[in-house]
């Protein structure tokens, strides 16, 4: 049965009629551009089946797509913490080992690639009159709604929440421009009614990933590169299929016109054949030919790398990372400096909501408010960085206050316990840090009189534009 047959069939049995041979060519014509369109992936309101938040959490654990995501958020949430107050930030790192937050982290960062968001919980415990943050919760992103003070959510939250606790926090929603959060509800469906979870708007952490108006809850990297992946994905299929058809040749089975009637009985036959790998004996008149591989293998090796490089690039990734095919060292250390500007401003963004919604909340529940809390300082992806700066700083060891050399060390990544403190400040006492006094001699040989050179360049500076200017 033809295309046309198959649609007219199909036509008719949507509009219950039994003769389905009367409608036109153009009508048909009509149906197919209709039926093709609506299974074209590039249309702005398609959707894989069961939803995009089931479709990036089965992509996001296919192989290269797993690594990639996985080495972008050990990257990403590698950090420590520095600065502040000393007791604040003792406690700070005592909090970060008991409630395993680096490894949260990595875990909030990898959700938040693979479906645009990531929530946490900090778990909070009255103990006496102390308040203590017990855990951080990292909330799976599938099952959490986001309700903003738009008129629908905010009718939908109210119907919700008048049957619980918070029926007078209900009564004070109000429609407004439905940009702002209301709450949060888990398991706001079916198959967990009664059991959902509402949270305040305060007591969630949500980092959406880059929001706009379609998707206020933020992108997922994964769907932002949807067809990439899946033509990826497929190409992959394809090469194992092509690589069996290299090692395996096609048969070709000739039935002769005499055994027409019987071909079925025989092809299931040849079929179990093959699958239990046994010899073919064919019945005398019976031809077997083989069917060779054809086919142009440079374009296919260019086709699949054109996929891999779009892949690559989409994925904010560089392959040197892991498996470089280049022996040059440069290429890798170009690739790092561009991944650590990538990823740099997404560092950004988690430490600034992190430091005002978890990290100040927890030094000012334990020292109060007066009290200035750490914040994140994250490992570079390129050590040499550290080796050039402390380079460059050396020289002007002998002009810093001790405050700065405390902080030249921790910067160094070799921070000076509190129980050495005094042995630095007696070392530091031998040195007259405003002067040269005192400085052994392989230093001073690479200390610079810095004032002295800033004043002679300005001094060149100034009789060159003297020149150009009259």
């Amino acid at each position: 049965m033809g295309i046309f047959d198959a649609l007219r069939r199909e036509r008719a049995v949507e509009l219950k009629e039994t003769e389905f041979f009367d409608f036109s060519t153009d009508t048909l014509l009509t149906l197919l551009a209709n039926k093709a369109s609506a299974d074209h992936i590039y249309t702005p309101d398609f959707e894989p089946e069961g939803g995009w938040d089931k479709w990036c959490s089965w992509a996001a654990k296919q192989g290269k797509i797993a690594r990639i995501v996985r080495s972008l958020a050990k990257n990403a949430m590698s950090f420590d913490f520095a600065g502040g107050d000393e007791r604040a930030l003792e406690l700070v790192r005592q909090m970060v080992r008991r409630t395993h937050l680096k490894t949260v982290l990595i875990l909030a960062f990898k959700d938040w690639l693979v479906y645009g968001r990531c929530f946490l919980e900090p778990v909070w415990e009255i103990r006496g009159s102390n308040k203590e943050l017990v855990k951080v919760k990292r909330v799976a992103p599938p099952t959490i709604r986001v309700f903003r003070d738009s008129e629908g959510d905010v009718n939908d939250l109210k119907d919700f929440l008048r049957a619980t606790e918070y029926a007078n926090y209900a009564d004070e929603l109000k429609p407004g421009t439905g940009d702002n959060i209301t709450g949060f509800v888990q398991f706001w469906d079916k198959r967990h009614e009664g059991k959902a979870i509402f949270f305040k708007p305060d007591e969630l952490i949500f980092i959406p990933r880059y929001p706009d108006h379609d998707c206020p809850d933020g992108i997922s990297l994964l769907r932002e590169n949807y067809t990439i992946i899946m033509n990826k994905l497929g190409m992959e299929k394809s090469q194992a299929i092509m690589a069996k058809r290299h090692i395996d040749p096609k048969l070709k089975f000739i039935i002769p016109e005499k055994w027409w009637s019987k071909r079925k009985v025989i092809i299931n036959k040849i079929k179990q054949g093959l699958k239990a790998g046994l010899d073919l004996f064919l019945p005398e008149g019976m031809e077997v030919d083989i069917l060779e591989t054809k086919g142009n293998p440079v374009a296919v090796i260019r086709a699949q790398q054109h996929v891999e490089d779009q892949f690559i690039a989409a994925m904010g990734f560089a392959d040197s990372f892991t498996e470089s095919t280049s022996s040059n060292r440069s290429v890798g250390e170009v690739q790092l400096q561009f991944f650590e500007r990538d990823i740099r401003p997404e560092r950004a963004l988690f430490a600034e909501v992190l430091e005002d919604h978890l990290i100040r909340p927890y030094v000012e529940a334990k020292l109060g408010k007066s009290v200035e809390p750490p914040h994140f300082v994250f490992e570079d992806l390129t050590p040499e960085d550290r080796i050039e700066k402390a380079r460059i700083l050396v020289p002007l060891f002998p002009y810093m206050t001790k405050s700065q050399i405390k902080k030249f060390f921790e910067d160094l990544g070799y921070p000076v316990p509190e129980e050495e403190e005094e042995e630095l400040s007696a070392k530091l006492k031998a040195i007259d840090l405003a002067t040269q006094k005192g400085i052994p001699k392989p230093v001073l040989s690479t200390a610079v009189d810095v004032r002295g050179e800033f004043a002679e360049e300005i001094r060149r500076l100034r009789n060159e534009l003297a020149k150009i200017f009259g």
